[in-house]
C-alpha cells in the first residue's frame, strides 16, 4: 500500500514539474526566432508583412523570419501553419480568402478556419478589374457586350484558382451574365505582367500591385470590387455602380495553429497593435494603395466567421461553384 501511495505521489509531483515547465515556457515566449509563413511569391504580394515584421520583432524581442510558400491557392503555406506546433512560433500572414472561401470551395483539402487562431487583423483593400489599354473594348460594358458576342474568345488572369484575385473574376461573371476562361498564375505581380504582354486580356488583382502600372497607363482599370469606391483609385467605379450586384474585397491578417495558449495570443495581439499603429507603416501602406485596418483577435474572428458564411452562400449558387472550380 505504502508503494501504491509512493507512486502516486511521485506521479503527482511530475505532473507539477511539468505543468510549471509548461507554465514557464509560455512566460518567457518568446525566447527564439518567430516564423511567418506567406502564401505568396516575395515581391508586391507580401510588402505588407514585410514592412510590419520588424516592428513586431521589435515588441517580442525576436527576430521574425518571413518563409514564402506559394502555389495552390494558399493550401501549401495554410497546411504548413496547421501542422505546426501550437507555441506562437510558427504564424501565418494571409488574405482571408485562404482560411474562409478555399475551405468551402475545396472538398479535397484538410483544413478549415477552425484550424487556425486568429491574431489581429492589418489591413482591408479592394480588388481591381484591369486590361490592356487598347483592347476593343473600353469600358466593362463594352467588354461584357464583346465576350457575349464573342464566346470563348476572351480569357482572364488571376493569382490563382480559389484565391481572392479569382473570386474577383468570378462574381461579375455571374451577376454579369458573361463568360471568361480562366488561366491561373502563380501570383498577382504574374498577372500584371500577363495583362501587359497580351497573354490574357483580363487580370483581377490588388491595387498595390498594380499601381504603378496603372499610373503610367500601361494598364488600365475597369472596376474595383468593394462597396465603395477605392481611395487610391476614386475615377474607377464599382461593379455595383456599372449594374453588377457583387461586392467583394480581401482583408489581411496574421494567425497561428488553433490552440495558442492565451498568453501567447495576448503577447503577439499586442505586438501586433502596436505595429499596425506606426506611423510611418501607415505611410508606407498609404504609398502601396493599402489602408491599414487593425481588428483585434475576436473582431478578427468575427469577420472571418461572417466572411466564411457570405462565401458558402455563394457557393450554393451553381453558376458561381462551377466557374470558381475552374
Amino acid at each position: 500500500m505504502k508503494k501504491i501511495i509512493s507512486m502516486f505521489q511521485k506521479l503527482g509531483i511530475a505532473c507539477v514539474a511539468s505543468f510549471c515547465l509548461y507554465a514557464n515556457s509560455q512566460d518567457s515566449f518568446p525566447n527564439k526566432p518567430i516564423h511567418i509563413v506567406v502564401p505568396f511569391a516575395p515581391g508586391a504580394s507580401d510588402v505588407q508583412i514585410r514592412a510590419l515584421a520588424p516592428l513586431i520583432s521589435a515588441k517580442l524581442g525576436q527576430p521574425i523570419i518571413i518563409d514564402n510558400m506559394p502555389g495552390g491557392g494558399g493550401v501549401i503555406a495554410a497546411n504548413a501553419v496547421k501542422l505546426a506546433k501550437p507555441d506562437g512560433y510558427t504564424l501565418f500572414f494571409t488574405g482571408m480568402a485562404t482560411v474562409t472561401m478555399v475551405p468551402s470551395l475545396r472538398k479535397d483539402i484538410s483544413y478549415s478556419l477552425k484550424d487556425f487562431a486568429p491574431l489581429g487583423n492589418i489591413s482591408s483593400i479592394t480588388g481591381v478589374m484591369i486590361v490592356y489599354p487598347s483592347k476593343n473594348y473600353k469600358n466593362l460594358k463594352e467588354l461584357i457586350q464583346y465576350a457575349r458576342e464573342n464566346p470563348g474568345k476572351l480569357n482572364y488572369g488571376t493569382p490563382g484558382i480559389g484565391t481572392a484575385g479569382h473570386t474577383f473574376g468570378v462574381g461579375p461573371q455571374v451577376y454579369g451574365d458573361y463568360l471568361l476562361t480562366h488561366i491561373p498564375y502563380k501570383g498577382g505581380s504574374e498577372v500584371v505582367a500577363a495583362v501587359i504582354g497580351g497573354n490574357v486580356d483580363v487580370g483581377f488583382v490588388l491595387p498595390n500591385i498594380a499601381m504603378s502600372h496603372l499610373q503610367s497607363g500601361s494598364i488600365k482599370a475597369f472596376a474595383v470590387t468593394a462597396s465603395k469606391r477605392s481611395e487610391f483609385l476614386p475615377d474607377v467605379p464599382t461593379y455595383r455602380e456599372l449594374g453588377i450586384n457583387y461586392v467583394d474585397g480581401e482583408s489581411y491578417g496574421i494567425l497561428g495553429p488553433k490552440d495558442l495558449p492565451p498568453q501567447v495570443i495576448q503577447k503577439i495581439s499586442a505586438a501586433i497593435a502596436e505595429a499596425v499603429a506606426d506611423s510611418n507603416f501607415k505611410e508606407l501602406m498609404r504609398k502601396s494603395a493599402i489602408s491599414v485596418e487593425y481588428l483585434n483577435p475576436e473582431q478578427y474572428k468575427s469577420l472571418l466567421v461572417e466572411r466564411e458564411g457570405a462565401w458558402n452562400q455563394h457557393l450554393n449558387n451553381p453558376k458561381f461553384l462551377d466557374l470558381i472550380k475552374k
